[in-house]
């Protein structure tokens, strides 16, 4: 009989370290992931406040990212691309309202 109960305190130590490293991992990884989102933020914050458009290109190497990552946080960030053709360029939509015609 207490063989039994040595196998369920073991099993129970066991699963609880398990789930307290997985708890553990998954919050050291969010916190991480924080910290980058928010120093991409304002790196392109700034970035767009600078110039009325940029290129996307420009937002890319500042913040190491492809440009389907950094197109997020654009629009995040209240920003909007050109709608002029081939015209790869952001800019805050405070500063470049919608209209009738796009202006570079």
């Amino acid at each position: 009989m207490a063989e039994g109960a040595w196998v369920v305190l073991g099993t129970a130590i066991g699963a609880t370290g398990s789930l307290f490293t997985t708890w553990l991992t998954a919050y050291l990884k969010r916190t991480e992931d924080d910290f980058y989102d928010a120093n991409a933020m304002r790196l392109l914050k700034k970035q767009l406040e600078l110039k009325n458009w940029t290129d996307i290109e420009t937002f890319e190497k500042l913040i190491g990212l492809n440009a389907d990552f950094t197109q997020q946080y654009l629009v995040m960030l209240d920003a909007r691309g050109s709608r002029k053709p081939k015209s790869t360029k952001w800019g805050l939509i405070s500063k470049n309202p919608l209209s009738e015609e796009d202006t570079e």
